[in-house]
């Protein structure tokens, strides 16, 4: 039986994607977690901003244009806990969370500015973002609290928390949100000794000293909002700082949210400014910005 010149190209697209997955997958101690078509988006994605055109855009630009390739992407929660008996390094590019799909755009953002296009150098900088230290090293080792998120990442040069600059005032919030809702945490449930480390490292990082802007002054500080700000929207619960994430996007010169919504279930722009989103939700009481060193 002949086969098609279609059938053949389609032959030759699946063994090309067979062949690069396995060059490029690397040898990290511990277990990766990626499906087949998260790695057919990686080298999709890779091959769309790993282009001269793309490199040269500013940090603002090309985190915009990544976070925009996610568009519609389904919202789903807990795509990184898979096992409750080790930590993974998950890699879930048609699922996201709001967390993992900031993680994601800054991941490939960073393979960009290193000049590196392989699954090894995303890999790496996942694990740099996502880990303490930019290190797996357990369940606890993940950067759980997102405050912690930010001020471990600015000690590694990635990004700089700008609140502070912008008019914000310190949170000075005792955290324990996890370890005083232990069972809604698997991981929690299943480890003693995750448990332990979790309150170890609340006792560590609290009480917080970042800076976040109330509700009240967000809309003032627009203009010192760019395209491709990380925005942190902080909360009144007690013992947690951050319930949701996302990026700045300018329209019409006012800041709206780049984010995966719990409300439209997928990775959308918001139709409110991130004022009018905080604003008129009674648990949200200020946002955090950060921006992603060049």
């Amino acid at each position: 039986m002949r086969i098609s010149i279609l059938n053949k190209k389609v032959i030759v697209k699946q063994l090309l994607l067979w062949i690069i997955t396995l060059l490029t997958f690397p040898t990290f101690a511990q277990k990766i977690v990626c499906d087949k078509i998260s790695k057919e988006l990686f080298l999709e994605k890779q091959h769309t901003f790993h282009k001269k055109e793309i490199v040269q855009l500013s940090v603002s630009e090309r985190v915009i244009a990544i976070a925009k390739s996610f568009m519609d992407t389904e919202y789903v929660a807990k795509t990184l806990d898979v096992d409750t008996s080790a930590e993974n390094l998950v890699v879930a590019l048609n699922k996201v969370d709001c967390t993992t799909f900031l993680e994601y755009v800054v991941a490939l953002n960073y393979t960009i500015q290193q000049e590196d296009s392989t699954f090894n150098a995303f890999l790496e900088a996942l694990e740099k973002f996502r880990y303490r230290d930019g290190a797996v090293e357990g369940y606890a080792s993940r950067l759980h609290y997102f405050s912690e998120w930010l001020q471990d990442n600015e000690k590694k040069g990635l990004l700089h928390i700008i609140s502070k600059e912008l008019g914000g005032v310190p949170m000075n919030k005792q955290l324990n949100f996890m370890s005083t809702h232990a069972k809604s945490y698997p991981q929690l449930v299943a480890s003693k000794e995750n448990q332990k480390q979790i309150e170890n490292i609340e006792q560590q990082i609290s009480p917080q000293e970042i800076y976040f802007l109330p509700q009240t002054k967000i809309a003032d500080v627009d203009n010192g909002i760019r395209d491709g700000d990380l925005i942190a929207l902080s909360t009144s619960i007690n013992g947690l700082d951050v319930v949701h994430v996302g990026f700045a996007i300018k329209i019409n010169n006012k800041a709206h949210l780049l984010h995966a919504s719990t409300t439209g279930m997928k990775v959308e722009i918001s139709a409110k400014t991130i004022a009018e989103m905080v604003n008129a939700n009674k648990i949200q009481n200020g946002i955090v910005v950060a921006r992603l060193t060049d």
